[in-house]
């Protein structure tokens, strides 16, 4: 059972991403962290002034900036679609060294224990639970999945090929206590462990055998049930089938049809995007980009494909037409 949305958790990671940046500003140059944020350089010193106020935060600040250019956001947004949802959109990770998932994940934990505040910055640790939980899962799921541990900071050092009781805890939806308590000798349904240098651990298989059983638990899928650029290779039919990929996309990523058309920074209303889902497809390019951008798709391929199913059933209809007179 997931406990928060995705919108939420980028909220919370949006604020790390402020104090990263100001963080920067502080230790390398005033206007670094300024440039990093806002992806240009500043008006006027003043602009650095206010943005380095510790009595600002990114959600009282005054200027609006989007945090959609860093690398780590699609990191972070990733750790939802596949640690909690089990939408595997990304390349499998074979390695457990340094990756951008590794650096996401640092980046909130740092700013959640102060490591992103100087003393001259005079601010408090960023309460990114949310963000460091859907991490965890990410990771944890990685392992379930087969792939190699990622050693994470206050880890508790488990083997490549076995996960935590914290860890299958966040798999199932449940709290610690009940999966330690299923690991009992006297437990109906007993959730197989193994010892090493007196910690306790589940081996991947047994985990994942115990998680199939419990209803919180959401399989990993694969193949053309994901949101990925690989399933737009293919042409879709029409535009029925496009829209409604379009929505299934969405729905898949949590995100209501007002949040998505925020992400996409789309000043229409969600009756745009309803008829859009119910296939009819916008004859803009530029609108259906960042539509698929938001998705987390190749905007521009995206764009070329739902005009390309539009044009499909305008050939289809303009036939039919040909058709109609031909044979009147």
């Amino acid at each position: 059972m997931i406990k928060f949305s995705k919108a939420e958790m980028m909220e919370e990671f949006r604020e790390v991403v402020y104090q990263f940046a100001r963080s920067a500003s502080y230790c390398l140059d005033p206007e670094a962290g300024y440039r990093l944020l806002f992806d240009r350089k500043p008006k006027s010193f003043d602009d650095v002034l206010h943005f380095m106020n510790p009595e600002v935060n990114s959600r009282t600040y005054d200027e609006p900036f989007s945090i959609d250019h860093f690398q780590a956001t699609q990191s972070i947004e990733q750790f939802y679609d596949y640690g909690l949802l089990g939408i595997r959109c990304m390349p499998p990770v074979d390695s457990g060294g340094a990756n951008e998932w590794t650096f996401a994940y640092g980046m909130v934990w740092d700013a959640s224990n102060s490591f992103l505040i100087s003393e001259s910055c005079n601010g408090d640790p960023v309460q990114a639970h949310k963000c460091l939980y859907a991490g965890k899962a990410f990771f944890a799921r990685l392992v379930l999945d087969g792939g190699h541990r990622t050693y994470l900071y206050g880890d508790e050092g488990a083997p490549s090929d076995m996960l935590t009781i914290s860890e299958v805890a966040i798999l199932s939806g449940l709290d610690d206590r009940t999966v330690r308590n299923a690991t009992s000798k006297s437990a109906a349904n007993r959730l197989e462990t193994t010892v090493v240098d007196s910690n306790i651990f589940i081996p991947r298989e047994a985990a994942k055998a115990w998680l199939s059983t419990k209803r919180g638990f959401i399989p990993t899928r694969v193949g053309d049930d994901l949101p990925s650029i690989a399933v737009l290779n293919d042409s879709f039919i029409g535009q029925e089938e496009a829209g409604d990929y379009v929505r299934k996309t969405r729905e898949r990523l949590n995100l209501a049809p007002k949040a998505l058309l925020e992400k996409a920074k789309l000043n229409v209303g969600v009756k745009w995007l309803a008829q859009l889902e119910k296939g009819e497809i916008p004859h803009d390019e530029e609108m259906l980009t960042a539509l698929g951008a938001a998705l987390g798709l190749n905007g521009t391929l995206f764009a070329l494909r739902m005009l390309e199913a539009k044009q499909k059933d305008d050939f289809s209809n303009l036939q039919r037409r040909i058709f109609s007179e031909t044979n009147a």
